[in-house]
């Protein structure tokens, strides 16, 4: 029990010294969330890109308060299915969905790309002799996807606003 007490007590004392902080976390002041105000999310082609903005705004803009925009974040998305776990009949009975999101974070002052990056997410669904419940689980695994996604584009911009 001693060297268990030890053992978190000095994981805290080496975490502290590191200079650790969170990232985009509730501190006062904290500029990372500043900058998210600042950040003009594009509009995204199809349903799915619509849905995809929708998260990165939830993530992006806590509060309705109207800025003038310094960035624009523009955003294009491919998404595909592959079949996996073949029956002997050749029907599949797994799936994987891959979206894929290419964004750029441009100034708005020179519309110069500050950030241009790609983020990937796959996520499996099961195919199933209803067609309507097949439809449910790749709807399903659309909104994992999307939500996986918006918060990776999220903490990618906080590392890169963290930075400057």
């Amino acid at each position: 029990m001693l060297r268990k007490s030890i053992t978190v007590v000095l994981a805290c004392w080496i975490t502290a010294g590191c200079g650790f902080q969170p990232l985009y976390g509730a501190r006062k002041n904290n500029p990372v969330v500043k900058e998210f105000a600042y950040v003009h999310v594009a509009p995204i082609k199809d349903r799915i890109g619509q849905q995809l903005r929708n998260e990165i705004l939830n993530r992006l803009h806590s509060s309705a308060k109207k800025n003038r925009y310094k960035y624009k974040l523009v955003t294009t998305l491919n998404e595909g299915i592959q079949a996996l776990a073949v029956r002997k009949s050749a029907f599949a009975t797994r799936a994987n969905l891959t979206v894929t999101a290419t964004f750029h974070l441009i100034a708005e002052d020179n519309d110069e790309p500050v950030l241009s990056a790609i983020e990937k997410t796959t996520v499996s669904y099961n195919i199933l002799d209803s067609e309507f419940a097949t439809l449910i689980a790749q709807n399903d695994a659309q909104k994992r996807a999307i939500e996986s996604l918006g918060k990776d584009i999220v903490v990618r911009l906080a590392v890169f606003f963290n930075r400057q």
